[in-house]
């Protein structure tokens, strides 16, 4: 007796021919590769972005309040001059509030890898003190602050774009 393979031709020829449509389906229309007469040519052809980083011109001190912690950001090779009126007012507010409430802060200085690793270190603690002496003339004591440096060591970004360097040129406050 012979075996009748009609069914199983027929789903092998289903199967290819769902194949075939479903692969062009994927393959032209949302890969975007087949072109139709129809078709518009920017359609048919992937062009890659290419993300151009802005540059940075002298950019004061950036505030970045975060969960955990506040960031403040620094110019290149700055410690001292922190005359943005927008940080100022933020540590003065800052200072009232931690004196009210009786808790400390602690201050933590950073700073991209340009520059030796000693003198990086000496800067992020020069900015950590910046901001302590800020701190103390709107009312905290000294005994409420704690300062250090961690200097290149702690690179929140790269340190290979103009971007990545000022955000790693920052001061952390903790309370």
């Amino acid at each position: 007796m012979k075996k009748d393979n009609t069914n199983i031709y027929m789903v092998v020829l289903f199967f290819v021919f769902w194949s075939i449509i479903s692969t062009w389906y994927y393959v032209c229309p949302i890969k975007g590769f087949c072109k139709t007469a129809d078709m518009p040519i920017t359609q048919a052809v992937k062009v890659p972005i290419i993300a151009i980083e802005p540059e940075i011109k002298n950019q004061d001190s950036i505030i970045n309040e975060q969960i955990d912690r506040t960031v403040i950001n620094f110019e290149f090779d700055s410690n001292n001059k922190i005359t943005n009126n927008e940080v100022l007012n933020y540590l003065a507010k800052l200072a009232r509030q931690l004196e009210s409430s009786s808790r400390s802060v602690s201050i933590t200085g950073h700073t991209d890898s340009l520059g030796n690793e000693s003198y990086n270190e000496k800067l992020g603690l020069g900015r950590a003190n910046a901001i302590k002496n800020i701190l103390i003339k709107n009312g905290l004591t000294s005994n409420m602050i704690t300062t250090k440096s961690m200097g290149e060591r702690e690179p929140v970004a790269t340190n290979e774009t103009n971007s990545g360097q000022l955000q790693n040129r920052r001061v952390e406050l903790f309370y």
